[in-house]
């Protein structure tokens, strides 16, 4: 690990209706995001006791790697927003 390498760990709960749809797009983000130069790594895991809550550890280059990361646009489902 170097100085200004950057490690996240974020836990999610979807909702029970919405979980296999929030599955495939943590997939798809983990596709994409293990392309890019900046990623060291991007590990998913589903809880083995709810299947509806998921598990994501990244670590990241530095600061500026991280940055690159949130301007993608596949970072950020597509979700419909509640009316």
């Amino acid at each position: 690990m170097t100085a200004n390498q950057l490690s996240f760990v974020c836990v999610v709960t979807a909702k029970e209706q919405a979980k296999v749809r929030v599955l495939k797009e943590f997939k798809h983000i983990a596709m994409m995001t293990r392309q890019e130069p900046g990623n060291i790594n991007y590990c998913l895991h589903v809880s083995v006791e709810k299947d509806n809550v998921f598990m994501i550890y990244e670590n990241w280059k530095d600061q500026s790697a991280l940055n690159a990361h949130m301007t993608k646009p596949y970072i950020i489902p597509d979700f419909p927003s509640k009316q």
